[in-house]
């Protein structure tokens, strides 16, 4: 039987579209053996700014961030859909 490792890891994300943001935060919230916790958030009509603690399955997190790279304020392209 293989152990799944578990992993946490804080995000932080701004997505420019506050429905899109509930839909991603809803598909990211109901995935298996994973939990998100809004550390804080600023949700404008305009813009939708999340602190997260992701924690869960390694491979489940490693996916969650890789879907969260279009959306990461530290990069040059951040906010582009």
């Amino acid at each position: 039987m293989n152990a799944v490792q578990e992993t946490s890891t804080n995000l932080t994300v701004e997505i420019p579209n506050r429905d899109l943001a509930r839909s991603m935060l809803h598909a990211w919230s109901k995935r298996p053996g994973v939990s998100v916790k809004i550390l804080r958030a600023r949700v404008t009509a305009d813009l939708a700014r999340f602190e997260l603690e992701i924690r869960g399955a390694s491979p489940e997190v490693a996916r969650i961030l890789r879907q969260s790279e279009t959306w990461d304020p530290s990069r040059e392209l951040a906010c582009v859909v």
